[in-house]
C-alpha cells in the first residue's frame, strides 16, 4: 500500500530581528535539546528556553548525585545558550515528600548539600537559570497536603536556600489554576478559587514570577457523562494569575499549558480526541489568557507542554508533530506569541517522563 507523503515543512517563523539556530543540538545528549533540534529543522529558531524536572532528593547521598546529574545538564544547557525552567518536584525515589518534616527543617542539610554540590560543579546563577519548586502543590499531584501554610512554608525555605548559594539566579512559583482539599486522590472536589492564600506569607523578594498552569481535559469516550474542559477562560483564567502576582508584588507572570490531539490512549475503547479546529480554538484560547496578563501590565510568557505521552501512564499526546495540522496550530501559536511581544518556552523531549 502506498504512504501518503510526509507534511511539507511550515516556512521558518517570521522575527523582528534574525535568530539563528542552535548548532549540534541534534547530537546534544540530553532529550530534550535533542527534541528541539527537530523543532528548528522544520521551523527555524523557535525559542532559546526549555523545560527540564528533577525530583527533590531525601538523602545527602542523592543530594550529591541529583545535583551532578542536574549540573552536567545545566552545563550543557548553556554551551547551546539555552536558558534552563527547572521544575523541581517534591517526590523522590521513595514517594512524597513529608512536607511537615520539609518545612520543620528536616530536608535543610540535604537542600545545603544539594545546592553547594551545584557550586561546586561550575553552575553560576545564570546557568541554574529559574527554579520551580513544589509546583502544582495546591493539586493531589504529590499525593500530600495542600495546606497553603505548609505550601507556602516550604516554597519559601526552598528559595531561601537557592539564593544563600545562587544570589542572582531566579525563583518562579508554578499553581494550578484549580485548587483541591488535602488526600482529594481522586481530584474530585478541585474549585477555582483565589491563589492568595499560597503565596501571601512567602517574602517578596525570594519570588521573581508567578506562574499558573491549566490543561484541557475530556472524560473518557465511553463515559455517559462525556465531560469536557476544554475553555481557557476555565482551567487558565488569567485573573487567578494577575491577582497573585500583584499580591507577591512582581510584574513577571508566566503559563503553563497545552493542548492535546488525543487523550486516554491507553484503551482504543475510552480514546478522545480533539479535530484540528478544536485544537486550535483551545490554542486561540490559550493565547488571549496570557495576552489578557500582559495588557494589564505584566511581563508575561507560556511554556508550551507539547510532549507526546500517549505511550506512558498519563496517555495523552500534547504533541505538535504529528501532521501539517499540528505544525500550522504551532507555527500560528508562536506567531501571535511573538506579535504581542509575550515569551514562550518549550517542554518537549525525546524521553518524555
Amino acid at each position: 500500500m502506498t504512504q501518503p507523503p510526509s507534511p511539507s515543512p511550515s516556512p521558518p517563523f517570521p522575527t523582528t530581528t534574525e535568530r539563528q539556530t542552535h548548532e549540534g543540538l541534534e547530537n546534544a545528549k540530553s532529550p530534550e535539546l535533542r527534541k528541539l533540534a527537530e523543532y528548528e529543522q522544520r521551523f527555524g529558531f523557535v525559542t532559546d528556553e526549555l523545560m527540564l524536572f528533577s525530583d527533590t532528593p531525601v538523602s545527602t547521598a542523592e543530594a550529591t548525585e541529583f545535583a551532578t546529574d542536574t549540573a552536567e545538564k545545566l552545563n550543557e544547557f548553556a554551551s547551546f545558550d539555552i536558558k534552563p525552567i527547572l521544575i523541581l518536584e517534591p517526590t523522590s525515589s521513595q514517594g512524597a515528600l513529608d512536607l511537615t518534616r520539609y518545612r520543620n527543617g528536616g530536608y535543610d542539610t540535604i537542600l545545603n548539600v544539594f545546592f553547594a554540590t551545584l557550586k561546586r560543579t561550575s553552575i553560576t546563577d545564570e546557568k541554574l537559570g529559574t527554579l520551580v519548586p513544589f509546583p502544582e502543590a495546591n493539586t493531589p499531584a504529590w499525593e500530600n497536603t495542600t495546606n497553603p501554610a505548609v505550601i507556602a512554608a516550604c516554597i519559601t525555605k526552598t528559595a531561601q536556600k537557592q539564593k544563600q548559594y545562587f544570589r542572582g539566579s531566579k525563583t518562579a512559583l508554578l499553581l494550578d489554576s484549580k485548587t483541591y482539599p488535602s488526600n482529594d486522590t481522586l481530584w474530585e472536589h478541585g474549585e477555582y478559587r483565589s491563589l492568595k492564600p499560597y503565596v501571601a506569607s512567602i517574602p517578596k523578594e525570594l519570588v521573581d514570577a508567578f506562574g499558573l498552569q491549566g490543561f484541557p481535559w475530556m472524560s473518557p469516550a465511553d463515559d455517559p457523562e462525556a465531560l469536557r474542559l476544554v475553555n481557557p477562560e476555565q482551567f487558565l483564567d488569567a485573573t487567578l494569575a494577575i491577582e497573585a502576582a500583584k499580591t507577591l508584588e512582581t510584574k513577571n507572570v508566566w503559563f503553563n499549558s497545552g493542548s492535546f490531539s488525543r487523550i486516554h490512549t491507553g484503551d482504543p475503547a475510552q480514546t478522545n480526541s480533539m479535530t484540528p479546529a478544536e485544537r486550535q480554538e483551545v490554542v486561540d484560547g490559550i493565547v488571549k489568557q496570557v495576552q489578557e496578563a500582559h495588557s494589564a501590565g505584566f511581563t508575561v510568557s507560556l511554556n508550551l507542554f507539547s510532549a507526546d505521552k500517549s505511550k506512558v501512564g498519563e496517555g495523552i499526546d500534547w504533541s505538535y508533530t504529528r501532521s501539517q495540522e499540528d505544525y500550522d496550530i504551532f507555527k500560528k501559536l508562536v506567531d501571535n506569541l511573538r506579535t504581542s511581544s509575550v515569551g514562550f518556552s518549550l517542554f518537549d523531549s525525546e524521553d518524555p517522563r
